[in-house]
């Protein structure tokens, strides 16, 4: 036996069915299993994030108070009294003001001018410097044997440089600095 059923008219519904209205609303409660996967995400980056504040961040926060902090010290080894004031700008037109410090920035400036094209020509095969390059020939001189002309050329060439800088530079050299290196 079949049965059809009519489809429900607007404002109408089917018989044995109660209106929404009548359901009780569902509830979420609090510490069942639904809510652990929204907290498991917390929970596991808990350690590293109280590593990374206590290492990293406080840190930053303390230097950057200290810059701006000046201390005065009184007796023999300023074990009399500590005192600790607000110096806004001044620690910085003090360093500023020293020589030595400007000197050493300069120092740094000047291993990032000479390193940053060494970086550079390392990773490019085409702008190796010469040392390197020969050393490369030399290890295809097997498969290659044309390179060895190359290579004992490049050798020659390459030491005109270096003999020039030893012989101009000699007097700079420091006896006795690489003594004891060996045993």
């Amino acid at each position: 036996m079949t049965t059809t059923s009519c489809p429900a008219r607007a404002g109408q519904r089917p018989a044995g069915q109660r209106p929404a209205a009548d359901f009780p609303a569902r509830t979420k409660i609090r510490g069942t299993r639904n809510d652990a996967p929204s907290r498991a995400p917390w929970l596991l980056l808990t350690p590293f994030l109280g590593l990374f504040i206590l290492t990293f961040v406080l840190p930053i926060f303390v230097a950057v108070r200290t810059n701006f902090t000046k201390v005065t010290r009184s007796g023999l080894f300023g074990e009399t009294g500590v005192k600790s004031e607000f110096a806004w700008f001044s620690n910085y037109a003090q360093a500023l003001a020293d020589g030595s410090f400007l000197a050493s920035i300069g120092r740094m400036l000047l291993f990032g001018i000479v390193q940053v094209p060494v970086i550079v020509m390392l990773s490019d095969s085409r702008l190796y410097p010469i040392t390197l390059g020969l050393n490369t020939w030399l290890s295809q001189v097997d498969r290659l044997p044309e390179f060895y002309e190359l290579t004992t050329g490049g050798v020659l060439l390459s030491i005109i440089p270096l003999s020039f800088a030893m012989v101009v530079l000699q007097r700079f050299w420091r006896g006795g600095l690489t003594e004891g290196a060996v045993k």
